[in-house]
């Protein structure tokens, strides 16, 4: 049984807070190794978990326990990005000081292109400053107004973005546009942009 959108996301908001985050790696991970699967990651800790340096740290300290974790199954534990984490705290970017303070040999990250300009960073800067930390990345196009678009039809130079993440160490690229008026408009979209790009 599939629940409804919005009752299917208060649970995840409810049980992905940071005090279930090792749990849930807990019971993830003997799932991760039946599959087989080399990386383990973390969709999100919501925005309220980002208002304090204090909450940011206690996150930061998570992040490598949840690695730790998974390397003991040979598992790369990762962290996908949204736009909260790069509002500054008292100066800070939350999202560079965990790609700074995380193990990179347990820690990794997905890096979704959307939400790092639509948190007013860059890309070619955030693969500069940390190569080897992103080990995939989410095309996902914004458009001018700062909405979801498809691949291709927005702003963001998926050639140049491609070129510099496979020169950091990334391996894997997942097509994705969230909420979609249209979904097989998009995805057919999004493939003929695809399939004639060339990086």
């Amino acid at each position: 049984m599939q629940l409804p959108r919005a009752e299917a996301f208060n649970i995840f908001r409810e049980r992905g807070k940071p005090e279930f985050l090792l749990e849930n790696v807990r019971n993830a991970i003997g799932d991760a190794e039946y599959l087989n699967q080399a990386y383990l990651n973390l969709p999100a800790l919501m925005a309220e978990h980002f208002t304090t340096l204090d909450q940011v740290k206690r996150n930061i300290e998570l992040l490598n326990q949840a690695g730790d974790l998974c390397a003991e199954h040979g598992i790369l534990f990762g962290y996908h990005n949204h736009n909260w984490e790069l509002a500054p705290i008292d100066g800070v970017v939350p999202y560079d000081l965990m790609l700074e303070q995380t193990d990179p040999g347990k820690v990794g990250f997905q890096l979704d292109a959307y939400w790092i300009v639509k948190g007013g960073g860059n890309l070619d800067d955030y693969l500069t400053r940390f190569p080897n930390r992103f080990q995939s990345c989410h095309m996902k196009d914004i458009d001018g107004n700062g909405n979801f678009a498809d691949v291709g039809d927005g702003e963001i130079d998926f050639p140049a973005f491609t070129r510099k993440a496979i020169t950091q160490g990334a391996k894997h690229f997942f097509v994705e546009r969230d909420n979609p008026p249209a979904p097989e408009q998009s995805i057919e979209r999004s493939y003929a942009y695809l399939n004639q790009m060339t990086f």
